[in-house]
């Protein structure tokens, strides 16, 4: 299994200093604080929870867009954090991303062709003549017509365009894409071809993912296993149908509790959280789900929780369990 490791994220941590104005308080945002995970060849592992509680930066981190504080992301037994130049482009062949935003990630004045050559153009891979044969045969994989190659993007529709994201990211045959919530900007009707779209590619090319959402639907739909973050910190990582059979965590139980019914005669006992998400420039003691969770002890505002391994491949951090 260990040889089967594609990535491995040991205590990352990403912190931002707070620059207010003319002057800097000092105080830090913990986007990131402590979080560590792995990912095996061929599975998709979703990465979930509410706004702004890490998930985007984690994935960002893992691809060296954002620097991380501390920790190490290990890629193929290199550790890449420290990897910079010629170094990290050549990882980066093997690691890409599929944006959130089609509208905002392809640049509005290239041709659908520029766009698909340019990352074969950036790592030096085939002659002219090859790459529009890739092109043309990666536009056919996506269920696109040569008749795209000389549309720019705001002649497609915003499945057509994150398609073409999509294209972009594949074409150089990664072995790990970091998808940072790719069908959360689309129409509902559309969504499920781009989900589809990405299961026939993993096994068409033998791809990993990592998959950010904050929709449970979609994410038990795609994934193998489910990492969940709450204010910057892993709270519970756990097969999918496991986790949704039998969440731990006090957060995983809400989460859970308010994904929307499919059918009218369908029950759910809703788990209401008290207040706001904190602020992560002023976390709070102990466990940071304390103030708000339903099931907070004496401990939870003292102590932070440490990791409890409830199986082999069920794992959280709470004081119920420890």
């Amino acid at each position: 299994m260990e040889n089967d490791r594609v990535l491995q994220v040991v205590n990352l941590k990403k912190y931002y200093t707070v620059n207010d104005g003319w002057f800097s308080s000092g105080q830090r945002v913990k986007a990131v604080d402590d979080v560590s995970f792995s990912i095996y060849k061929g599975e998709t592992v979703g990465l979930v929870g509410e706004s702004g509680c890490g998930k985007s930066t984690t994935g960002r981190t893992v691809l060296q867009l954002s620097q991380p504080t501390s920790g190490k992301i290990i890629f193929e037994g290199t550790d890449i954090s420290k990897l910079k130049g010629q170094e990290l482009r050549q990882i980066r062949r093997r690691i890409q991303m599929i944006f959130q935003d089609p509208y905002a990630s392809l640049d509005p004045h290239k041709t659908i062709q520029q766009i698909l050559t340019e990352p074969l153009h950036v790592h030096h891979l085939y002659d002219k003549k090859k790459r529009i044969e890739k092109v043309r045969k990666m536009l056919k994989t996506i269920g696109l017509t040569d008749t795209y190659l000389t549309r720019y993007p705001n002649e497609l529709s915003g499945g057509q365009r994150q398609r073409i994201a999509i294209a972009r990211a594949v074409i150089l045959h990664p072995l790990l894409i970091v998808a940072d919530e790719p069908v959360s900007a689309l129409d509902v009707s559309v969504q499920a071809q781009v989900i589809n779209l990405l299961m026939h590619l993993q096994h068409e090319f033998q791809l990993t993912y990592l998959f950010i959402s904050h929709d449970l639907n979609v994410v038990r739909h795609i994934t193998d296993r489910i990492i969940v973050m709450y204010l910057g910190k892993m709270v519970e990582a756990a097969p999918t149908e496991e986790l949704f059979r039998d969440p731990k965590h006090p957060y995983t139980r809400a989460l859970l509790s308010a994904i929307p019914i499919r059918n009218p005669d369908e029950h759910t006992d809703r788990i209401v959280l008290n207040g706001e998400v904190p602020s992560p420039v002023y976390p709070p003691s102990g466990c940071p789900f304390h103030e708000r969770c339903p099931n907070a002890m004496d401990i939870c505002s003292k102590a932070a929780p440490r990791q409890v391994n409830l199986s082999e491949k069920h794992k959280t951090i709470c004081h119920l369990y420890s």
